[in-house]
C-alpha cells in the first residue's frame, strides 16, 4: 500500500562498520497493526528509493523509521583536499 507521508530524516556514516545508517520521523497516521510486525517499508522522495523498518511509536504520535546503506534522499557531493 503507497501513501504519501510528511517525514524527517537524517542520517550519519558509522566509522565502525563503514555503512550509510539514516532515521527519522514519520508524522502521519499508518495503519494500527504497522508494529505488529517488524513492518519493512521502503521510503520513497523524488527518485531515490530505500529499505526501511518502522521501529516504534513515537510519545507524540508519529513512528520511528530506520534504515541501513543508501538513504531515501540525495546527499551532498563531498570534495576531500588533500594538503601536502
Amino acid at each position: 500500500e503507497e501513501r504519501p507521508a510528511r517525514v524527517r530524516l537524517a542520517g550519519r556514516l558509522d566509522p565502525i562498520d563503514g555503512r550509510y545508517h539514516w532515521q527519522g520521523t514519520i508524522f502521519d497516521s499508518l495503519p494500527d497493526d504497522v508494529l505488529k510486525q517488524s513492518q519493512q517499508v521502503t521510503v520513497t522522495i523524488g527518485p531515490q528509493s530505500s529499505q526501511g523498518r518502522i521501529t516504534e511509536r513515537t510519545p507524540q504520535g508519529g513512528y520511528s523509521v530506520a534504515g541501513v546503506g543508501a538513504p531515501p534522499y540525495a546527499l551532498d557531493d563531498v570534495e576531500v583536499v588533500v594538503n601536502r
